[in-house]
């Protein structure tokens, strides 16, 4: 044990490994939960349409000035 840096111990990378192994499986139950209550009557979506501009832009008086 002497070899150890100071704050080190052996319990640390296994509290990790667990506190990881557990968030894995609560995150995929979650997802399990989530999938189950999805409806299946609703419609994928559907493709939407945009009208093309009333008023087609023009450079200004100081041409077209753009920052980079």
């Amino acid at each position: 044990m002497k070899n150890l840096k100071a704050g080190y111990s052996r319990k640390n990378p296994l509290q990790q490994m667990a506190a990881i192994t557990m968030s894995a499986g609560l995150a995929g139950m979650i997802a399990l939960a989530i999938a189950r209550n999805v409806p299946k009557n609703i419609d994928p979506l559907q493709p939407f349409y945009l009208p093309p501009a009333k008023e087609i832009l023009q450079p200004g008086p100081g041409g077209v000035n753009i920052r980079t």
